[in-house]
């Protein structure tokens, strides 16, 4: 991937969360953009973070599919070096 590629996607990831950051007051330091497969970004990140937890969304295939093909979740969880918390979307926040 060259580098006009990625800042292509660095650029459309920080449109897409400009109004996520405007609306929470998140401040840029909290601000991640990376690229790469999920699962290697996110446990390169947390190390260099020293996060001491991970919260993670699970969306990916339910049933066998899920279970015989693994989805980002699944394999984060495998390689996570923090405690780690995955999230439902069928749970609801209050």
């Amino acid at each position: 991937m060259n580098y006009l590629h990625c800042s292509l996607h660095r650029t459309q990831a920080q449109v897409n969360l400009a109004p996520l950051i405007e609306n929470y007051a998140i401040p840029a330091e909290c601000i991640h953009i990376e690229e790469g497969l999920p699962w290697g970004v996110i446990f390169n990140l947390t190390r260099k973070l020293r996060a001491q937890c991970l919260v993670v969304g699970s969306m990916g295939p339910k049933g066998i599919a899920g279970k015989l093909v693994g989805n980002t979740a699944e394999k984060i969880i495998r390689i996570a070096n923090t405690d780690l918390l995955v999230v439902s979307p069928e749970v609801e926040v209050a």
